[in-house]
């Protein structure tokens, strides 16, 4: 089961560099906190990305408007 389903789940995560691996083999309160470091890192990572993206778009007179109120 784990090579039929769990193993294509885990290559597709890793290909697109969003796998997080925890050692889940220590006592729950060590696992919960590194699991919360990780994800807090990767959405950092993530919004930095993002800005980045915005900000390029932006100065090329590209990408969408952040606000631009109702369309009439």
């Amino acid at each position: 089961m784990y090579y039929d389903v769990t193993h294509p789940i885990i290559a597709w995560y890793r290909q697109r560099g969003i796998l997080i691996s925890i050692d889940a083999m220590r006592p729950a309160k060590d696992v919960a906190h590194d699991i919360i470091d990780a994800l807090e890192a990767k959405r950092r990572t993530t919004r930095t990305d993002a800005d980045d993206a915005s900000h390029t778009a932006a100065a090329a007179g590209g990408g969408w408007p952040v606000d631009s109120g109702p369309v009439t």
